[in-house]
């Protein structure tokens, strides 16, 4: 009787543990923006757009000139399907490390296939579009 009890109680405590961390993500708090960042491409990968985009801004707050942050940011609000402010975050990429290719290639192809977007979208890309010499 004692064992069965026991391991009902191990069982329990197992059960418990794995339900209060379901998502896998880690229960520390970031102190930095690595930190933050981080963890926000855990959350963008588990389809948590809402935390990612979080982590991401606070990310940003922390270090300013983090290319990444305003990319996957971008990419979170991408997935949640407000572009405007992806393309914000695409532009923000792009203009501290250009030429950002894969941002680059992101709002191309939002403003290929976001019709709202292609007139000024078509504009900003010829003006970043590398000129044959």
């Amino acid at each position: 009787m004692k064992k069965r009890a026991f391991l009902f109680l191990v069982t329990a405590a197992v059960l418990l543990a794995v339900s209060c961390n379901k998502t896998g993500l880690k229960q520390t708090t970031p102190q930095t923006a690595e930190d933050y960042h981080a963890r926000g491409l855990e959350y963008l990968n588990n389809g948590d757009y809402d935390n990612a985009i979080a982590d991401f801004t606070q990310a940003i707050n922390l270090n300013p000139y983090s290319a990444e942050a305003y990319f996957n940011r971008g990419e979170a609000y991408t997935n949640e399907g407000d572009y405007d402010r992806a393309i914000a975050d695409y532009n923000q990429a792009i203009r501290l490390t250009a030429p950002n290719e894969v941002a680059f290639n992101k709002l191309y192809l939002l403003y290929k296939y976001e019709p709202y977007y292609m007139h000024e979208g078509w504009n900003y890309i010829e003006m970043y579009t590398p000129k044959p010499k």
